[in-house]
């Protein structure tokens, strides 16, 4: 499905007021930090902070503006919960002096507080043991489940979720012992050990043919892999962060605005036209200073403005 697609379905199904309140879509089954949820859902469009000489911002754009209009219709309608939201339900409670623990107060997802939920392959093994453990004990709840692929954008068709290599080889170009080591990486890219690695609950291996649901479950395996992944961030930025510590500060900029978007403090596109102006200054004096302390100037101050 198309993100309108997901958004319009997350709309139908959320219902109820505070904590009672049931709502359609999360990115995180277990907490809620707007920033992030945000870079999670643009993700596979790829949208640019600055420039590939951290000197310019580029987020005072058309797409940007509709990628956090998006996001703040969700929040604002509470179909998407906010961190003040999550805190209103589930936790310990007390009872005849006891204190009785919930073991899935932070799973919004298996507590039925959200109706579809992002996560990765790992997240099976988890509903798979909430399943196992309320069938001994009614009390521990458990959700009817399946998978489905991560929605995409009409931009980018094909396109979505991510995925992580693990446990990738290589042999040294001095090694003392070259052959075996090849043998070695050989046989850990057989269909022997795929075979092996196969039953792991939290990770895929790359042959399709050893890729089955496991553990009595019938889940759409196939939607794990179906679409294209995102494609990394470019290296040339990703080594601007490593010789410029201090640009986090742009991200920084951006996690308060977004908050106040949704606090409604500020419009979209005052906070993005802040962003850019503020976000400019603030390149500019990590171009000056990378590493070391800076001025202030262009730093968000927490009270719905910047300095």
């Amino acid at each position: 499905m198309a993100w309108t697609d997901i958004f319009n379905l997350a709309k139908r199904v959320a219902k109820g007021e505070g904590k009672d309140r049931k709502f359609g879509l999360a990115f995180n089954h277990y907490n809620s930090d707007p920033y992030w949820d945000l870079q999670t859902y643009a993700a596979p469009l790829q949208l640019k902070m600055f420039d590939k000489k951290a000197e310019k911002m580029s987020v005072d754009t058309a797409l940007w503006k509709k990628v956090w209009n998006d996001f703040a219709d969700l929040y604002q309608s509470k179909i998407i919960p906010s961190p003040a939201d999550l805190n209103l339900g589930g936790g310990d409670h007390i009872k005849n002096s006891v204190i009785i623990t919930d073991p899935f107060q932070s799973d919004i997802f298996m507590n039925g507080r959200v109706a579809m939920t992002i996560a990765g392959y790992d997240y099976v093994s988890q509903l798979t043991q909430a399943r196992d453990a309320a069938a001994k004990n009614p009390k521990i709840p458990s959700v009817d489940w399946d998978v489905v692929t991560m929605p995409q954008f009409t931009e980018v068709p094909g396109t979505g979720g991510n995925i992580m290599l693990n446990n990738l080889m290589a042999i040294n170009a001095n090694a003392q012992n070259g052959e075996d080591a090849w043998d070695f990486i050989a046989f850990n890219n057989s269909k022997e050990w795929a075979r092996l690695k196969s039953r792991s609950s939290y990770e895929m291996v790359s042959r399709k043919s050893f890729l089955k649901p496991k553990d009595g479950n019938t889940y759409n395996i196939a939607a794990f892999y179906s679409l294209k992944p995102v494609p990394p961030q470019d290296p040339v930025i990703d080594r601007l962060y490593e010789e410029k510590p201090n640009l986090y500060q742009i991200r920084q900029l951006a996690q308060q605005l977004i908050l106040d978007v949704l606090e409604k403090k500020r419009s979209v596109d005052e906070a993005l036209e802040t962003w850019q102006t503020q976000g400019d200054v603030l390149l500019q004096q990590i171009k000056t200073n990378p590493n070391g302390p800076l001025d202030g100037t262009g730093t968000y101050d927490g009270g719905g403005k910047t300095n």
